[in-house]
């Protein structure tokens, strides 16, 4: 059990907050930013132009995409998304929540809505997931649609033969087992799991401190609907163009089923580019930067 604990920790943590590449902090924006507060997620806006949502994964911290700001805000209005209750935010509306994903992906709808012209979105891991959800819920919301190192189904990466029934047990355990951790104890298995996610030592000691702060809580429970939320199905009546970058690595388990999954899983989408990243882990912005500008810079050429 020591052994499914320590795996499932790793897998589940995939999400776990990071810091930004090495040397940058959160950019100055050219114009002046603006902040809104929302029930479940607060967001910053900066930069003009077209608009683009950023949804960082679990546990983790705007500044996730403070190098996608830098390289868009000249050209876009970037929207900034942090989710209540990670990285040092108030649970707010998430506080006492037994469904984070679904209310999270119906706010973001409705922010969306309220903007003068349909956006983008960019959402990483968790974020990614965010808004795989939005776009199935509400297929107008968005023009176009990235999403990085995350699958229609997570729980695959466990077992590829699992469904939300057969991985709910797993999931429960995994959330009673953070819950009930010891500080000292959620610590060491934090650090464990993001050890395997970003090549950076400076980027894994950064997201730390920013797991630290996130609410417990909120973060089980967001773990928990990520275990139990499979998209599979709804892949084929996909409404936006899509783009999906994921993690290529020798040091990733399992590397060759992995890929296949998410082949498998976005083929049905009707308008795909599956992209691999090279020598990177989980979070691809961080260990190859120049390759997922590149890639950032081809998602964003045709907006309008």
């Amino acid at each position: 059990m020591k052994h499914l604990v320590t795996g499932l920790s790793a897998l589940a943590i995939l999400t776990a907050c990071t810091g930004e590449q090495a040397e940058p902090t959160a950019p100055e924006a050219e114009t002046e930013a603006a902040a809104e507060t929302l029930p479940r997620f607060t967001v910053e806006v900066t930069g003009t132009g077209p608009d683009i949502i950023l949804i960082p994964g679990l546990a983790s911290h705007p500044e996730t995409f403070a190098t996608t700001v830098a390289q868009l805000q000249d050209r876009f209005t970037l929207h900034s998304v942090h989710v209540a209750g990670f990285a040092g935010a108030p649970a707010a509306g998430n506080d006492g929540e037994t469904d984070i994903l679904l209310p999270l992906a119906n706010e973001i709808n409705r922010y969306a809505e309220g903007l003068s012209d349909k956006p983008s979105v960019i959402g990483h891991s968790l974020g990614g997931l965010t808004a795989l959800i939005t776009t199935v819920e509400h297929p107008e919301t968005f023009d176009k649609v990235m999403v990085i190192d995350v699958l229609p189904f997570f729980s695959v990466l466990i077992d590829p033969e699992t469904d939300e029934d057969a991985i709910a047990p797993t999931a429960a355990f995994l959330k009673s087992t953070l819950l009930s951790q010891p500080d000292e104890v959620y610590e060491i298995r934090q650090r464990e799991a993001l050890a395997a996610l970003t090549k950076s030592e400076e980027a894994l000691e950064k997201s730390l401190q920013w797991s630290l702060a996130t609410d417990r809580n909120v973060m089980a429970e967001a773990m928990h609907d990520v275990l139990t939320t499979d998209l599979r199905d709804k892949m084929s009546g996909f409404a936006a163009p899509l783009t999906v970058l994921y993690a290529r690595d020798p040091a990733i388990p399992n590397m060759d089923r992995a890929e296949q999954q998410f082949l498998d899983g976005y083929s049905p989408v009707p308008d795909v580019d599956i992209t691999p990243v090279d020598g990177a882990l989980h979070f691809v912005m961080y260990d190859q930067p120049d390759a997922y500008a590149a890639a950032v810079e081809t998602f964003v050429t045709d907006i309008e």
